[in-house]
């Protein structure tokens, strides 16, 4: 028996929030339904006059939607071995494509997991693209900085440090986590060998960039603390807050 898949993306309206509740046949509470109002392929449901910007090849593997940190109007996709750059209308009821890159490499290497920079106005996106990491100026499209080889086998994930730029984490197929300064990616600064398998995700925590998590297909999730490569140590500042109270009490 043959299968086939549908891949792809969209934007979706939540309900919004205290609004009443759907009663079901049952006379169970069910909650409103979400309503899809933009796919990511340059057709938009609420308006099909709207003609949009077709992105050829949707019908691929679509690897990873990321929205921009602070603008709701900007998403990238990451389809096969191309990078989108979507302008999404304010109301979010159309999307058209405003820029693009293609990836070119041995084989059919696919673009996988992608984030956004945080730092910098926003104006970089990075990939995991086979072992290595790529990063792209989205104001050219034009590549900014990559790092070759990030990992033996496949990169999984990565992730930006939140407080200090130029830091990342990622996360592969020889079982490390790796910390980077992306101005110079000829080694890492840190590597961790605690999994015994696959690290599919590292994420620094958002507000003690020391603590980073990462998970594994050696079924364990591990919380490191790393205040060697963070901003502030955890702690700094309650100890700074206790030391100025001492200080006013004498």
């Amino acid at each position: 028996q043959d299968y086939c898949g549908e891949f792809g993306a969209a934007i979706w309206r939540l309900p919004l929030e205290g609004s009443s509740a759907a009663v079901m046949d049952d006379g169970r509470n069910g909650g409103e339904q979400v309503e899809k109002v933009c796919s990511l392929d340059g057709r938009c449901e609420g308006d099909p006059q709207i003609p949009g910007s077709p992105v050829p090849g949707l019908g691929s593997q679509m690897w990873s939607v990321i929205w921009a940190p602070e603008d709701d109007s900007r998403i990238v996709t990451l389809v096969d071995n191309h990078l989108y750059l979507w302008d999404i209308e304010a109301a979010g009821k159309s999307a058209k494509v405003v820029g693009e890159v293609t990836v070119e490499g041995r084989g059919s290497v696919s673009l996988g997991c992608g984030r956004w920079y945080p730092h910098q106005l926003g104006s970089q996106v990075a990939a995991t693209h086979g072992s290595c990491v790529r990063a792209w100026d989205l104001r050219s499209m034009k590549s900014s900085w990559s790092v070759e080889g990030a990992h033996v086998q496949l990169v999984r994930d990565l992730d930006f440090n939140p407080n200090m730029q130029y830091y990342m984490a990622t996360c592969g197929d020889d079982c490390k986590t790796k910390f980077w300064d992306i101005r110079n990616t000829q080694q890492p600064m840190k590597e961790l060998s605690d999994h015994s398998h696959w690290v599919w995700s590292v994420r620094y925590n958002a507000s003690y960039d020391q603590l980073v998590l990462t998970c594994s297909s050696d079924q364990r999730v591990i919380l490191s603390n790393l205040p060697s490569i963070a901003s502030q140590p955890f702690g700094t500042m309650v100890d700074q807050e206790e030391s100025s109270k001492e200080e006013k009490e004498k």
